[in-house]
């Protein structure tokens, strides 16, 4: 019902219920970072080693910021983004990049990504080397709402009042001397005339200014219930079929169970795995599971939990569609006594419950002889580019060497300690290799869901090549990893790093305080 007792119409019953939902959205906590919104790549394009960071620009129409790290001896740099469903042959023209004085090897460009959805990011390197390309997936998703400057909305509604007065003004001069001869004045009648128009045209534009307004508020409602949020998630403990207790994750966020949205894309494998779930303890320890759940159906996903502590666990499971977009889901559970009965359900299931590094050595046992000494930032700073770095080392110090787990030299794992970032890293950087995949296989022909997913779980030799799973990973890699990355936001925060020694995955945990600072130019 309205302010008169009427019925609303359907329109303004559903802008409404968007309002309702939207109110309520953003009332719920929201993790502001999970998922790491910044994009970060660190490989080869052609024969040059590069960096590439793509700022999110939080805001779909938005410009973003993309930053490459060249060698020397690179002439030109450009970048240029295509749309998921155009593939790469719909990307533009590369816009050329501006080298950043004084900084050598250090490029920057603005990318304007017009709609919401998964992107690839192309990289053209030219150089004395000849040419590299590099493609980047990137996700280009409504994060927040722009506030506009006090200053300039004064100006605006100073200029806005006057423009209304004025138009009134034409209107009743228009309505009072617009059929007199020339030089005759208006007599009595006239300016009556010209008063009653000048009413009626303030009516006409208050009510055109009002709809204005209301159908403002109602694309507002609906940008901002359409702003990005982890996936809804549920997780509960069953006692498993033979002996220990497995771990049910099931996805209940509409935007996965809801079928007939147009936007619902089937997943596909990312290293290997549907779904990469990680347990980290509620108040801030240092324990952990790296755990890859198998599906019991299109929501739910089960994985043999092992003997973590008792108490309350921040879950956190990573998918990635075959559109190219990566999801978090998120979801708390509570522990009991832990079962000694465990049993991997996957080979590359690990789990840590160790104490945390060395504060002051900066090491961190792995348990089989070899340490973990973290290199690598000495002194964090919020939104500074600054890699994590360690090196695995025998116990003498000598450098240590790793073997491939899930086909690279380690994984590591950041979170702050309220559980308000979450980000799971590679030596690579952030980027997906499930959605490079996807981006590489996607013909203009595959409009049908799952002809991608299909292809890739087929082995595409093209998606294979994308995943960087054409190249045999040799059974031993130097223990020296870097994982580019910025820490987001100051505050406590734990890292884990694992990797695969003796056929056995073993984690490492540390500790850092990040400090307060301003972003760095890449």
């Amino acid at each position: 019902m309205d302010a008169r007792g009427a019925p609303l119409t359907p329109p303004l019953r559903r802008a409404a219920a968007g309002a309702a939902v939207a109110l309520a959205a953003l009332a719920a906590p929201l993790a502001a970072h999970v998922g790491a919104p910044d994009q970060w790549f660190a490989g080869p394009a052609g024969p040059y080693a590069v960096r590439v960071l793509i700022r999110d620009p939080g805001v779909v129409p938005g410009w973003a910021e993309v930053v490459i790290r060249t060698p020397p001896g690179v002439a030109q740099v450009g970048a240029a983004p295509f749309f998921w469903a155009t593939g790469p042959g719909g990307a533009p023209a590369p816009d050329a990049a501006t080298a950043v004085p004084g900084e050598p090897g250090l490029w920057t460009v603005r990318l304007l990504f017009l709609k919401t959805g998964a992107y690839g990011v192309r990289v053209t390197i030219d150089g004395a080397a000849g040419r590299g390309e590099v493609t980047v997936p990137f996700a280009a998703l409504p994060r927040r709402t722009l506030a506009m400057d006090p200053a300039l909305g004064a100006v605006l509604g100073v200029l806005g009042l006057v423009l209304v007065g004025g138009a009134i003004a034409v209107i009743g001069a228009g309505s009072r001397e617009g059929t007199l001869p020339p030089g005759e004045r208006p007599d009595d009648a006239a300016r009556v005339r010209g008063r009653r128009a000048m009413r009626r045209g303030a009516v006409a534009l208050a009510t055109g200014l009002g709809i204005v307004a209301l159908w403002w508020r109602v694309e507002d409602v609906v940008y901002r219930r359409n702003l990005y949020r982890p996936w809804e998630a549920a997780a509960r403990v069953e006692p498993g079929p033979a002996g220990g207790r497995v771990l049910v994750l099931e996805v209940t966020d509409p935007r996965w169970t809801d079928r007939a949205r147009r936007d619902w894309a089937p997943l596909i494998p990312d290293h290997g795995k549907l779904v990469h779930a990680f347990l980290l303890p509620a108040d801030g320890g240092p324990s952990l599971a790296h755990l890859h759940p198998v599906p019991v159906d299109s929501s739910r996903f089960r994985a043999a939990l092992p003997p973590l502590p008792a108490g309350r666990w921040r879950l956190f499971a990573e998918f990635v569609t075959e559109d190219g977009l990566p999801h978090t889901a998120v979801a708390s559970l509570a522990l009991g006594a832990p079962d000694t009965a465990w049993a991997p359900g996957d080979a590359d299931d690990a789990w840590h419950a160790g104490p945390a590094g060395d504060g002051a050595t900066r090491r961190a046992d792995l348990g089989d002889g070899a340490r973990v000494r973290l290199v690598g930032p000495a002194a964090p700073v919020a939104g500074a580019e600054a890699d994590l770095a360690f090196e695995v080392e025998n116990s003498d110090g000598a450098p240590a060497e790793v073997e491939p787990y899930l086909g690279m030299a380690g994984h590591a794992v950041v979170a702050r300690e309220d559980g308000a970032v979450f980000v799971h890293l590679h030596p690579a950087g952030t980027a997906s290799a499930a959605a490079a995949a996807a981006l590489t296989v996607r013909r203009l022909a595959d409009t049908a869901r799952g002809a991608v997913a299909g292809r890739l779980a087929a082995g595409d030799a093209h998606a294979v090549h994308a995943a960087h799973a054409t190249r045999a990973a040799p059974a031993r890699l130097p223990g020296s990893l870097r994982f580019p990355w910025a820490f987001p936001s100051p505050g406590r925060y734990r890292v884990w790093v694992q990797v695969k020694r003796g056929g056995a995955i073993r984690t490492a945990a540390f500790e850092l305080q990040v400090a307060p600072g301003a972003p760095a130019r890449g």
